[in-house]
């Protein structure tokens, strides 16, 4: 119960009790983990570091720029020059329902050229539960 009143308190949300002060987490730290400045430094440290280029931090980059169009001055617009700029894109809320529909219909569409393909599969792979395993260990 504690950890439930707590969530609701980090989140923003009266859980009704007033023992736990109200902090809000995420306010302070988006402007920092959505700037290309941000990244571009840590993504340079982590190069040094690795003494190689690490691409598994090229998703963080890749949100950054879809977040820049896709946030507006009405809801929390990305501050993609922090801390050098203030600077934000009035871009296209994502929840504007036609740009959801397509947003859901392009990866709709992505998922079924995978499938098709064969580079992803439905359901359960052929020799992945266990029954079938000790029956191929037995024989």
């Amino acid at each position: 119960m504690v950890a439930i009143g707590l969530w609701l308190r980090l989140a923003g949300r009266n859980s009704g009790s007033a023992a736990l002060p109200r902090v809000r987490i995420g306010l302070p730290l988006s402007p920092a983990g959505h700037s290309l400045i941000v990244f571009l430094l840590v993504f340079g440290v982590a190069t040094v570091l690795a003494r190689r280029i690490v691409f598994e931090m090229l998703g963080w980059l890749l949100h950054i720029l879809i977040d820049i169009p896709t946030h507006s001055f009405s809801y929390y617009a990305t501050r993609f020059l922090w801390p050098l700029s203030d600077y934000r894109v009035d871009g296209i809320p994502w929840w504007t329902p036609w740009f959801w529909t397509a947003t859901y219909g392009a990866l709709g569409v992505a998922w079924f050229v995978l499938w098709r393909k064969g580079w992803i599969s439905v359901g359960r792979r052929r020799g992945s539960d266990l029954a079938g395993t000790m029956r191929r260990t037995r024989q």
